[in-house]
């Protein structure tokens, strides 16, 4: 077999398996997410695996701005991790900060210290708004 017909032969196979991988995404696993590799997806992945601990300040910081679950997870869920900020060396866990707009136009930072594999914990959030919200924590 020569050198050129070795070369034809791989590309055809690279063809059909790119052909039949892109099939079987596309056909046969449409809600099953590609596993990422980037160091925020495998953070957000790592947070949304369980469900999200509110610290007491936090709890009361939600209610005084009526914000959802489902508001605090879509702000987590786009990835704006605030890494120079972010005390990812902190003993015994991490912490990070998370950027983002609640309620339409409202600056958002969500403080979340991400414990082992088991919990992340909402610490604080800090919200551009002239709400007073006197929990005295």
């Amino acid at each position: 077999m020569t050198w050129a017909r070795k070369v034809m032969l791989y590309l055809w196979g690279c063809l059909i398996g790119t052909i039949l991988l892109v099939f079987s995404w596309v056909y046969f696993k449409p809600d099953v997410p590609i596993p990422s590799w980037l160091p925020a997806s495998i953070l957000v992945d790592r947070i949304n695996k369980f469900p999200l601990n509110k610290s007491e300040k936090a709890q009361c910081l939600v209610a005084c701005y009526n914000i959802t679950d489902e508001e605090l997870l879509n702000l987590i869920k786009e990835k704006d991790v605030d890494y120079k900020a972010s005390e990812k060396t902190k003993k015994p866990w991490p912490i990070y900060y998370f950027n983002g707009i609640i309620n339409g136009n409202l600056k958002t930072q969500l403080k979340i210290e991400v414990g082992d594999t088991l919990a992340a914990t909402l610490i604080d959030l800090k919200i551009d708004s002239v709400a007073n919200c006197n929990c005295g924590l």
